[in-house]
C-alpha cells in the first residue's frame, strides 16, 4: 500500500543525498558493491555442497533456448520479417574466444535513414567483431551493412556495391545526420578504438572521411556519437560518449556467484572522459571537450539531445554505468552546466546510482513538455522521470506511479522506444532485455522483450503476451530503431541481438488517420535536429521533439509521425533551434510533408 501510494521522486535535495551517503544507506561503494556481486562479483566461499561441476559460466551457443511458442487464435500485431524482408544480419559480439570480456557485452545499433532520398526508410547495421586470443589477444572489426528498402517489404543489401569500407575497429553505436549540410544523410560508426564518418556521394556510394574530417585521432572505446547542434549555427556537432579504460587482459579472470567464471564488469576498470566536437563548417571537427566542461569520467551507454529546460539551446543526457547521470545545459557560450543531480535525473529515487543503458524522451502525459524515459539494469526499476515545468529542467521519478515499478526488475533493459503503437495517440514503451553475463543468479543471459500500454498518462499495462510470437521468445537484445518503414501509418521496431539475426517487426494494426512531417532546416541544421513538433487542433496537443540519437546505440526515422482524431487537415507549430516559431496549416492526412523552415506562418 505505502508503496503505491507513495509518489517517488527523481529529484533529491544534494543536502539530503549526502546525508543518505553518509549514512551509508545508498552510498556509492556500496551500490557498486551490490553491482560486483549480481554482475561481476569475485568467487564465493564453497563448501562440498555447492562446488561447481565446471569452472566456467556456459557461453551463448551453449546456453539452452526455448522455442518460440504461440496460441494459434493470436494476432500477429507484430510480425517478425527480417529474413523474409530480406534483412539476413547478425551482429557479432565476440564470444568464441572464451575470454569472457567487457568488450563482448556492449552490442550494437541501427540506424533507419534514407539514404537515397526515394522517401522509403533504408537501414544501416552495424557489425561487431572478433575477439582474437593472441597472444596478444587483440580485436578486428565486422563489416557494418546497408539495407535499401525497395519497398513491398523488400530489402536488399547494398554494402558492397557502394562500397561502403569496414570499419577498422570492432563496432558498437550507428548515428545519422546530414554533418556538411549537402542535402544528403551521412553515416557514423562508433566503437572500441575509434570513429568512422561515411560521407554520403548523393546516394552513389560512402566515402570514409574520418582522417580529413578530423576525427582520426579518436581511439578510445565509444559506444555512440549523439548528432546535436549546442551553439546553433545551424551545423550539426557531435557528442562522442565512451565507456571504460579497458584493455585485453587474458590474466585477469572473474567468477560470478556460482563461483564459474564469468564476464569482468565494468566497474573493475576506470571510466573515461567523452568528446564534444565543433562542427567547423569546412567539412572538419574541432576538439572542445576541456572547454566544453565534461566530467573528468564516464561510463556511458545511453544518449539523448533535446531542449530540456525551454531556452531553445539543446541539452545532452548522459546515462551512465553505475555512475551518476549528467544533464549538460547549453548556454549561449560553452561551457555546459551539468545539472543531473539538481534536475533530479542523476540517480534513482532512492539516491543510487543505477546501471542506464536505452534512453528516450518523449510527452507521455501530452502535457507538451519532454519527459526522460531509461532503462537500468537487473533488480533495478527502469525510470520514467516526467518533467515538472517549461522554465526549468527538474524532473519528477513516477515511475511507481505509473504502474512500471517492478514490471522488469528481473531484466536488463537495453534499446527502448516512447512511441504509440496503437494509434490512440499515447506514447507507449517497448524494451528490449537482454544480459550482459552468461550464467547469472539473478536472471537469465536470453530475456523476453517487452511491450507497455500507455493508458491516457495515468499508468503503463504489460501487454507483450498479445503483441505477437516474437514477443513469446527470448534474446539478448541490444540497439533497437522505430520508424514507418512500408510508409502506412503505423510504427515498425527493428532490434538488433547479440549473435543473433536481427528481428524487424511489422506493425500490422492499421492506423486509419495519420499525418508524417519530415523537417528541413534552413537557418537550423538541415535535418531539424532540436527542433520541438506539435500538432494542434487535436482533442490534446501531441508533441515530438526530433533527436539526434536514442534508444541504445542507435538513430530512429527522424520522420515525425502522428496518430489523428479523424480526417480533418491539421495545424502543425514547428519550434526551430534558431528560435523560430511557425505554424503550418490545412495539411492533410495519409500524405507526407516536408515542412521548410522560414516557409510556414511565423508567430
Amino acid at each position: 500500500m505505502f508503496q503505491h501510494g507513495f509518489r517517488g521522486t527523481c529529484r533529491i535535495a544534494v543536502p539530503f543525498l549526502f546525508f543518505l551517503i553518509i549514512l551509508g544507506g545508498c552510498s556509492a561503494e556500496k551500490t557498486d558493491s551490490v553491482r560486483d556481486k549480481s554482475q561481476h562479483s569475485s568467487p564465493k566461499v564453497t563448501t562440498p555442497d555447492n562446488i561447481p561441476d565446471r569452472d566456467t559460466a556456459l557461453l551463448p551457443s551453449e546456453l539452452p533456448r526455448e522455442p518460440v511458442t504461440r496460441d494459434p487464435h493470436e494476432s500477429d500485431w507484430f510480425e517478425e520479417v527480417a529474413q523474409a524482408s530480406g534483412v539476413d544480419h547478425v551482429y557479432r559480439a565476440g564470444f568464441e574466444a572464451s575470454l569472457y570480456t567487457l568488450l563482448e557485452t556492449v552490442g550494437g545499433g541501427v540506424s533507419m535513414v534514407d539514404f537515397d532520398r526515394d522517401g522509403d526508410v533504408d537501414l544501416f547495421i552495424s557489425g561487431g567483431g572478433v575477439i582474437k586470443k593472441g597472444p596478444p589477444v587483440t580485436t578486428e572489426g565486422l563489416p557494418s551493412r546497408l539495407f535499401r528498402n525497395e519497398g513491398n517489404w523488400t530489402f536488399r543489401d547494398v554494402t558492397d556495391e557502394l562500397k561502403i569500407p569496414t570499419p577498422g575497429f570492432y563496432s558498437h553505436g550507428c548515428s545519422t545526420a546530414d554533418f556538411n549540410r549537402d542535402g544528403w544523410p551521412d553515416l557514423l560508426v562508433a566503437g572500441y578504438g575509434g570513429v568512422q564518418l561515411l560521407k554520403n556521394d548523393e546516394g552513389k556510394g560512402f566515402v570514409d572521411v574520418t582522417s580529413q574530417a578530423g576525427l582520426g585521432d579518436c581511439a578510445r572505446w565509444y559506444v555512440q556519437g549523439c548528432w546535436v547542434d549546442f551553439d546553433n549555427d545551424g551545423h550539426l556537432d557531435l557528442y562522442l560518449m565512451t565507456y571504460a579504460d579497458w584493455s585485453p587482459d587474458p590474466s585477469r579472470i572473474c567468477h560470478n556467484e556460482q563461483n564459474r567464471r564469468d564476464v569482468c564488469g565494468p566497474t573493475l576498470f576506470e571510466g573515461q572522459r567523452d568528446m564534444l566536437l565543433r562542427n567547423q563548417q569546412d567539412g572538419t571537427f574541432a576538439d572542445v571537450t576541456e572547454k566544453a566542461g565534461l566530467v573528468p569520467e564516464n561510463r556511458g551507454l545511453g544518449i539523448v539531445c533535446a531542449d530540456f529546460n525551454g531556452d531553445r539551446i539543446a541539452d545532452i543526457f548522459v546515462g551512465n554505468d553505475v555512475q551518476f547521470n549528467q544533464l549538460y545545459l547549453s548556454q549561449a557560450q560553452l561551457p555546459f552546466v551539468e545539472e543531473g543531480l539538481l534536475a533530479g535525473v542523476a540517480v534513482s529515487s532512492r539516491g543510487e546510482r543505477e546501471g542506464t543503458m536505452g534512453v528516450a524522451v518523449g510527452d507521455y502525459n501530452r502535457d507538451g513538455l519532454p519527459d526522460l524515459w531509461y532503462t537500468n539494469f537487473a533488480n533495478q526499476d527502469n525510470s520514467l522521470c516526467e518533467k515538472e515545468s517549461a522554465e526549468s529542467a527538474s524532473f519528477q521519478n513516477v515511475t511507481v506511479n505509473r504502474g512500471l515499478a517492478g514490471v522488469s526488475r528481473p531484466w536488463v533493459g537495453f534499446g527502448t522506444i516512447l512511441a504509440d503503437f496503437n494509434h490512440d495517440r499515447w506514447l507507449d514503451i517497448f524494451i528490449a532485455n537482454g544480459h550482459v553475463g552468461y550464467e547469472r543468479l539473478e536472471s537469465p543471459y536470453y530475456q523476453p522483450p517487452q511491450l507497455f500500454m500507455n493508458e491516457e498518462g495515468k499508468h503503463f499495462q504489460e501487454n507483450s503476451k498479445n503483441a505477437g510470437p516474437y514477443f513469446h521468445g527470448k534474446y539478448s537484445g541490444r540497439g533497437v530503431a522505430v520508424g514507418d518503414l512500408d510508409n502506412d501509418g503505423a510504427l515498425d521496431l527493428v532490434v538488433v541481438h547479440q549473435d543473433d539475426p536481427v528481428a524487424i517487426l511489422r506493425n500490422r494494426l492499421p492506423c486509419p488517420h495519420w499525418i508524417r512531417l519530415q523537417l528541413l532546416g534552413t537557418q537550423s541544421n538541415t535535418d531539424g535536429i532540436g527542433a520541438k513538433v506539435r500538432l494542434l487542433n487535436q482533442d490534446l496537443p501531441l508533441s515530438a521533439w526530433v533527436t539526434g540519437s536514442d534508444s541504445y546505440a542507435s538513430s530512429s526515422d527522424r520522420r515525425v509521425l502522428f496518430s489523428l482524431d479523424d480526417g480533418s487537415p491539421v495545424d502543425v507549430e514547428v519550434t526551430w533551434m534558431s528560435g523560430i516559431t511557425e505554424v503550418f496549416s490545412h495539411l492533410q492526412p495519409q500524405e507526407t510533408h516536408e515542412l521548410v523552415e522560414g516557409q510556414g506562418r511565423s508567430l
